[in-house]
Protein backbone atom coordinates (compact mmCIF):
# COMPACT_ATOMS: atom_id res chain seq x y z
CA UNK A 1 0.00 0.00 0.00
CA UNK A 2 2.70 2.15 0.79
CA UNK A 3 4.25 1.55 -2.50
CA UNK A 4 1.19 2.61 -4.40
CA UNK A 5 0.95 5.77 -2.69
CA UNK A 6 4.82 6.44 -3.52
CA UNK A 7 4.30 5.55 -7.15
CA UNK A 8 1.11 7.48 -7.69
CA UNK A 9 2.61 11.14 -8.12
CA UNK A 10 4.92 10.05 -10.30
CA UNK A 11 2.49 8.84 -12.29
CA UNK A 12 0.62 12.01 -12.60
CA UNK A 13 3.18 13.81 -12.87
CA UNK A 14 4.41 12.13 -15.99
CA UNK A 15 0.74 12.11 -17.63
CA UNK A 16 0.78 15.74 -17.32
CA UNK A 17 4.35 16.69 -18.23
CA UNK A 18 4.29 14.81 -21.73
CA UNK A 19 1.70 16.76 -24.52
CA UNK A 20 -0.69 14.24 -25.67
CA UNK A 21 -1.07 16.12 -29.05
CA UNK A 22 1.05 16.73 -32.39
CA UNK A 23 2.71 19.21 -33.95
CA UNK A 24 0.93 20.16 -38.00
CA UNK A 25 3.86 22.48 -39.18
CA UNK A 26 6.48 19.41 -39.17
CA UNK A 27 4.17 17.42 -41.48
CA UNK A 28 3.50 19.98 -43.63
CA UNK A 29 6.47 22.15 -43.85
CA UNK A 30 5.70 25.93 -44.95
CA UNK A 31 8.13 27.68 -47.55
CA UNK A 32 10.23 30.81 -47.45
CA UNK A 33 11.96 31.17 -50.95
CA UNK A 34 12.30 29.95 -54.06
CA UNK A 35 15.36 29.89 -56.32
CA UNK A 36 17.55 28.00 -58.80
CA UNK A 37 20.43 25.81 -57.97
CA UNK A 38 22.73 24.49 -60.79
CA UNK A 39 24.41 21.39 -59.64
CA UNK A 40 24.58 17.61 -58.93
CA UNK A 41 22.78 15.37 -57.40
CA UNK A 42 24.23 13.52 -54.89
CA UNK A 43 23.34 10.27 -52.56
CA UNK A 44 24.04 10.64 -48.81
CA UNK A 45 24.00 7.53 -45.82
CA UNK A 46 23.29 4.12 -46.35
CA UNK A 47 20.66 1.72 -47.49
CA UNK A 48 17.71 1.31 -45.80
CA UNK A 49 18.14 5.51 -44.98
CA UNK A 50 19.61 6.55 -48.39
CA UNK A 51 18.37 10.00 -49.26
CA UNK A 52 18.92 12.43 -52.36
CA UNK A 53 20.64 15.65 -51.90
CA UNK A 54 21.62 18.51 -54.24
CA UNK A 55 25.67 19.73 -54.16
CA UNK A 56 25.71 23.32 -56.08
CA UNK A 57 28.64 24.64 -58.32
CA UNK A 58 29.51 26.72 -55.14
CA UNK A 59 29.32 23.87 -52.68
CA UNK A 60 26.27 24.22 -50.67
CA UNK A 61 24.53 21.01 -49.73
CA UNK A 62 20.34 20.86 -49.84
CA UNK A 63 18.41 18.03 -48.38
CA UNK A 64 15.40 17.32 -50.95
CA UNK A 65 12.36 16.97 -48.91
CA UNK A 66 9.81 14.86 -49.21
CA UNK A 67 12.63 12.12 -49.38
CA UNK A 68 9.64 10.02 -51.48
CA UNK A 69 10.48 12.79 -54.20
CA UNK A 70 14.35 12.48 -53.99
CA UNK A 71 13.62 8.25 -54.53
CA UNK A 72 11.55 9.69 -57.48
CA UNK A 73 14.47 11.73 -58.80
CA UNK A 74 17.59 9.28 -57.92
CA UNK A 75 17.14 7.60 -61.26
CA UNK A 76 17.05 10.24 -63.63
CA UNK A 77 19.09 12.62 -62.49
CA UNK A 78 22.09 11.42 -60.72
CA UNK A 79 25.58 11.87 -62.45
CA UNK A 80 23.89 15.04 -64.55
CA UNK A 81 24.84 18.70 -64.08
CA UNK A 82 20.98 20.12 -63.38
CA UNK A 83 19.44 23.69 -62.79
CA UNK A 84 16.89 23.25 -60.30
CA UNK A 85 14.03 25.79 -59.70
CA UNK A 86 13.69 24.83 -55.87
CA UNK A 87 11.52 26.09 -52.56
CA UNK A 88 13.82 26.38 -49.14
CA UNK A 89 11.79 25.18 -46.60
CA UNK A 90 11.56 25.96 -42.98
CA UNK A 91 11.63 22.39 -41.38
CA UNK A 92 14.01 22.17 -37.94
CA UNK A 93 17.85 21.09 -38.13
CA UNK A 94 16.81 17.66 -36.09
CA UNK A 95 13.54 16.57 -38.81
CA UNK A 96 16.12 13.86 -39.97
CA UNK A 97 18.14 13.77 -42.58
CA UNK A 98 20.05 17.48 -43.03
CA UNK A 99 22.76 18.93 -45.16
CA UNK A 100 24.43 22.91 -44.39
CA UNK A 101 21.99 24.40 -47.06
CA UNK A 102 18.59 23.33 -45.49
CA UNK A 103 15.87 21.42 -47.10
CA UNK A 104 14.57 22.39 -50.98
CA UNK A 105 11.62 20.58 -52.29
CA UNK A 106 12.33 20.73 -56.57
CA UNK A 107 9.67 22.58 -58.22
CA UNK A 108 10.95 22.56 -61.56
CA UNK A 109 14.47 20.68 -63.38
CA UNK A 110 16.71 20.83 -66.90
CA UNK A 111 19.10 18.90 -66.90
CA UNK A 112 22.18 20.53 -68.70
CA UNK A 113 24.58 17.70 -69.23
Amino acid sequence: MKFLIFVFPFILTGVSVFSCGTNSSVDTPKGRDALEITGWTQLYGNEPHMNLGIVSEDGNEYAIYPYSLGDELKGKLLGHLVKFTVMLLDIPIDYGFYLKGGYVTPLSWEIIQ
